[in-house]
């Protein structure tokens, strides 16, 4: 009788624990609210590197702010499609879970003998999340064609014709 109540208890934290999401991952609402534009990295087919701020997409070229916070005026530069390899696009900036590594494996002790077995599957578990972490943030040209790409830039319907470099403001 005692064993069975046992085996019932611990089968069923097994299960209420196993079903949770993490507490740590953000929540939807906040994903896409923000007046700037999605970090960009083009890679061009000369190798040459732009990284900057997402602006626009119009009339076949990626419009970028370039990151260059200590020169003004701000640099803003206009790449045709048909010059550009690949690019990468960050749309949030991705939490560092890199404390879950040594958390998560030194919680295994806890396991007792069979520690043998939870550890390098708790040490699997902890790159896995890291790993989905960072690239959960990214879209590469092979994930975003160009017709979404637009969406992810600070001004998706294109840049206003009234619209002054001068205004524009960087990101902190």
């Amino acid at each position: 009788m005692n064993s069975i109540s046992t085996k019932i208890l611990l089968g069923s934290l097994l299960f209420l624990f196993s079903c949770s999401y993490p507490a740590y991952l953000p929540k939807a609402e906040k994903l896409g609210v923000n007046p700037y534009g999605a970090e960009i990295l083009v890679i061009k087919k000369n190798r040459q590197n732009v990284h900057g701020e997402f602006l626009s997409f119009e009339n076949d070229k990626v419009i970028i702010l370039l990151n260059t916070y200590e020169s003004f005026p701000v640099k803003i530069i206009s790449i045709p499609v048909s010059d550009i390899k690949n690019y990468y696009v960050k749309y949030y900036k991705p939490e560092n879970y890199g404390w879950t590594i040594p958390t998560y494996t030194l919680l295994s002790i806890s396991h007792g003998f069979f520690a043998i077995l939870t550890f390098p599957l708790n040490m699997l578990v902890s790159w896995s999340i890291i790993g989905g972490s960072l690239t959960a943030s990214r879209y590469t040209k092979d994930d975003l064609s160009f017709y979404y790409l637009k969406l992810y830039s600070r001004f998706p319907q294109g840049i206003p014709k009234d619209f002054k470099t001068e205004e524009l403001k960087t990101t902190d």
